[in-house]
């Protein structure tokens, strides 16, 4: 998956140290960077939900072919599940060398539950660097009046804080996703989940920002 805001390109890899997922590594960095047109404004993330008592987030990080630039929070987003995430974050970066908060997050708006705590996440961490809203995955639980709320306190959320708020993705293609980057963006949105190269060139167009050239991960 991509988040392409006119002022970044990230790419978005799934957590491979989940049960199943291969061993040979989350993906090569350096060969997917090489692919962009743009390299200097791609960051690279990683999407996780788990953040049980024995899940470690460096595993994952660790298995990047470069350190990465932080993590997309999925699984419905509070403060303390923020700043619980930014704490472990920072022992990871202590064992790797890093300097302290240099790995980001982005809280993914998921949840019933998430979407009533976004007003309480400005603030929580420093390393919180956006939002994004995932409407497709709320609309089966909210009736339209409570969406269009829950959207509308994510951008609130994100305008107190100082941070873009980025529409999540939506399986369309051509005009009908064109129009829902237009629809977005009039909202206030700063960019747009891609859910593949084509959409990502859409996002770029509509919203400005790097374009691409071919997909460096192998899906969503």
């Amino acid at each position: 998956m991509y988040l392409v805001t006119p002022h970044s390109f990230l790419l978005v890899a799934d957590d491979t140290s989940t049960p199943g997922a291969a061993e040979e590594g989350l993906f090569d960095v350096s060969a997917a960077q090489a692919r962009l047109p743009s390299p200097a404004m791609a960051q690279f993330y990683i999407r996780i939900s788990d953040l049980a008592p024995d899940a470690d987030p460096g595993t994952s990080l660790s298995r990047a072919s470069r350190p990465l630039d932080g993590v997309l929070l999925a699984g419905g987003n509070g403060r303390a599940r923020i700043e619980q995430l930014s704490g472990r974050l920072a022992v990871h970066e202590a064992r790797a060398g890093l300097a302290q908060g240099a790995t980001k997050i982005i809280a993914v708006i998921d949840t019933p539950a998430g979407a009533l705590a976004a007003p309480q996440l400005p603030g929580c961490s420093a390393r919180l660097a956006g939002l994004v809203f995932d409407g497709a995955a709320l609309a089966d639980r909210l009736g339209p009046a409570a969406l269009a709320a829950a959207r509308g306190m994510s951008l609130l959320a994100a305008a107190v804080g100082g941070i873009e708020a980025i529409d999540g993705p939506q399986r369309l293609s051509g005009a009908a996703f064109a129009a829902a980057c237009e629809a977005a963006r009039a909202e206030g949105f700063a960019g747009k989940a891609a859910l593949d190269a084509a959409q990502a060139e859409i996002v770029a167009a509509v919203f400005g920002g790097p374009s691409i050239d071919k997909p460096p991960l192998s899906g969503p």
